[in-house]
């Protein structure tokens, strides 16, 4: 398996993750965003921190990613029941196995943050939610 495979394929983990919640109307990973139905999740891929220890055939990446889960277009009427209880269901299923079904050796949550989310000149509602995905890749196969 290629760097591209595994890597592309911690995203797919956890659009998979997310798709199985039923609480999304669309998610995005990689594509296009439309925003038609809420609630939705935008899946970004961020900075891949890389290292080789002295001596080893592996390469020890750490993969940034970031979930924005919008909520709604108008201002909550409840933060913690409309945007904070969603956000935290998302972070709940994706630490349930911190593996990802054996996609990465550990996930590790770095923020969560509630707020209002500027996309298209508009806001929204909703939370963000950064991981870390701890992998190992051996470019000799």
């Amino acid at each position: 398996m290629g760097f591209y495979d595994q890597y592309k394929g911690i995203f797919d983990q956890i659009k998979l993750e997310l798709e199985e919640l039923k609480i999304f109307k669309q998610i995005f990973l990689g594509e296009k965003i439309r925003l038609q139905s809420f609630p939705l999740a935008v899946i970004n891929p961020l900075e891949n921190s890389m290292n080789k220890p002295f001596a080893s055939d592996l390469i020890e990446n750490r993969v940034g990613v970031e979930i924005y889960v919008i909520i709604r277009e108008t201002e909550p009427e409840n933060w913690f029941e409309d945007v904070i209880v969603p956000l935290c269901t998302v972070l709940d299923k994706l630490m349930s196995d911190s593996t990802l079904n054996g996609k990465v050796k550990d996930l590790i949550p770095r923020l969560l943050s509630p707020g209002e989310i500027r996309f298209s000149n508009k806001m929204f509602y909703g939370g963000l939610i950064r991981l870390e995905a701890l992998m190992y890749y051996n470019p000799s196969g």
